[in-house]
């Protein structure tokens, strides 16, 4: 679906037809931007390795700290892109617990990476004595959203769960505050049958992204 056929779902379902509407454009799109980013934050929906805007960081010499996508919601992984190996996890009071001189470590290639030095940043350690190119694996949210110029585009999220983000549009649209608009039996209505979406979509996804792999021992010729 793009997203003028599902905010035209909404839409329709709301059964706004008489002017003056009592919601406009602006308000229809914010309301479907917000229920996307809901989604994609409470179910873990999209996982990406590979868009360099988001995944790719140029890392220059003895610079150790770089803005993180805002469009990020968790980095699962991080690795060196020259040798594929990755970096390891620390959080600053684990490093200060170390060695609190690690800020002025310095090495050919970092093998730590810290999230929480700088709210937003991503930070490496040992401080990089060559240039790199790092690596995410990251939880994200849509990278373009609805707008005014591109509703004939469609989210990135998969096709099966397009037809749910009605709920969650009608639920914000019925929570507008004003007297017009305002209405509690169906906020309620709405925001249950949005929750039940987003728990399905989010069971539905775990069941997909942590299904138990085992490699079978190689016995070689018995």
């Amino acid at each position: 679906m793009t997203y003028t056929e599902i905010l035209t779902d909404a839409w329709n379902q709301a059964d706004d037809t008489v002017r003056p509407f009592l919601w406009n454009d602006v308000e229809w799109i914010s309301y479907l931007n917000a229920v996307l980013d809901e989604l994609c934050i409470r179910t873990q929906l999209l996982i990406d390795s590979i868009d360099t805007d988001i995944c790719s960081i140029s890392v220059t010499s003895l610079s150790s700290t770089y803005p993180l996508s805002d469009k990020i919601v968790n980095v699962l992984d991080v690795w060196n892109d020259s040798d594929n190996l990755p970096l390891d996890l620390y959080n600053v009071s684990q490093l200060n617990a170390y060695n609190q001189a690690w800020r002025a470590w310095t090495s050919t290639a970092p093998a730590i990476y810290a999230l929480d030095d700088t709210s937003g940043y991503i930070t490496f350690v040992p401080k990089p004595t060559e240039s790199c190119t790092i690596k995410l694996r990251v939880v994200r949210t849509v990278k373009d959203p609805a707008a005014t110029n591109n509703l004939t585009s469609s989210p990135e999220i998969p096709l099966k769960y397009h037809k749910f983000l009605r709920d969650g549009i009608l639920y914000n649209a019925y929570n507008k505050n004003d007297a017009e608009t305002r209405d509690p039996a169906k906020i309620a209505f709405y925001k249950g049958e949005w929750e039940k979406s987003i728990d399905m979509i989010y069971q539905a996804e775990k069941r997909y992204q942590h299904v138990e792999r085992v490699i079978s021992p190689n016995y070689g010729n018995l």
